[in-house]
Parts: structure tokens; C-alpha cells; sequence
């Protein structure tokens, strides 16, 4: 069984997701298949809040729902660097 949120009610809202939106891709990113299979959430739910509210879903496919997570997970990593303690120069 899947973990929260993706259980209870998700598969039957990600279906009227997809419904909703006619299958096709919202995201229409550089590797798009067009076809959507997943519902993505516009705000990720750990800060939005409601997982299964249809106002922050939309339709989209594989490759741009991936990319969306992988892209805003490497923007977090860079955020929480600790910038250098060396100073560039000695004085």
C-alpha cells in the first residue's frame, strides 16, 4: 500500500485530475511526452498543506513531473550550502 498522501483518496482524485484536464501534459516541459499519466502539485503539499485539494493539481506526464521534483530539490541543496568559512585572502 502506497504512503500518505498518495493512498485513501488519491487514486480517485488523480483520475479526475487527469480527466479534468484531458490527459494532456500542463507542464509542457523540455522533455514532455504530452500524454499525462501522474497529477503534480503545483505547491508541493509538505508546505501547501490539503494533498488532495484539485486547485493545486494538474495533469502531467512522467518526464516533466520528475524533472519539476529533481529541479527543485537541486535548488534546495544549493540554498542550503554552507558558504565558504576560509577568507580569500590573507591580510
Amino acid at each position: 500500500m502506497a504512503d500518505y498522501p498518495y493512498n485513501g483518496p488519491w487514486p480517485a482524485i488523480r483520475l479526475e485530475v487527469l480527466d479534468r484536464d484531458g490527459w494532456r501534459c500542463q507542464i509542457r516541459g523540455p522533455k514532455c511526452k504530452g500524454r499525462a499519466t501522474d497529477a503534480d502539485h503545483r505547491i508541493p503539499w509538505r508546505e501547501y498543506g490539503d494533498p488532495y485539494d484539485k486547485t493545486n493539481l494538474r495533469a502531467a506526464c512522467k518526464p516533466c513531473n520528475s524533472g519539476r521534483t529533481q529541479a527543485r530539490l537541486a535548488a534546495q541543496a544549493r540554498l542550503n550550502r554552507q558558504p565558504a568559512t576560509t577568507p580569500s585572502r590573507n591580510w
